[in-house]
């Protein structure tokens, strides 16, 4: 749900003759409105929280992790949908580093089994990484 603030023309109906008049909007009355938009081409729908100043983490191939300037086109409560700035294949980070710097290694637990992470994250936490 998003909260807007919109301009009503006549709210009264004070323009049309009372016979013309149907329920009028009373001052502070909240109502439900469907609002269509433009479908936007090729939009990538991302978790709100993975996009911060309309940057993104991206995660390479050897595991370095690089900040990327996006183009929003659209933001909800929960996604933002992101127009320009991403490529096909790209791994977007689903957690945001504090204090990230650019070539940060990293292990993507994409695509691998609970089983290889509790032992991956074991082995680290034994290497005292």
């Amino acid at each position: 749900m998003v909260y807007l603030i919109v301009d009503v023309i006549d709210p009264y109906q004070l323009q049309l003759s009372r016979s013309q008049r149907t329920d009028i909007l009373k001052f502070g009355t909240f109502v439900t409105a469907n609002v269509a938009a433009k479908p936007i081409d090729n939009a990538i729908k991302l978790q709100r929280h993975m996009v911060r100043n309309d940057h993104v983490v991206l995660v390479d191939s050897n595991g370095l992790t690089q900040m990327r300037k996006v183009v929003i086109a659209r933001t909800d409560l929960d996604h933002a949908y992101i127009s320009a700035g991403l490529d096909e294949g790209e791994l977007v980070s689903r957690t945001w580093p504090d204090n990230h710097l650019d070539g940060t290694k990293v292990t993507p637990i994409l695509n691998i089994p609970s089983s290889s992470v509790a032992q991956a994250h074991s082995k680290a936490t034994e290497n005292g990484e």
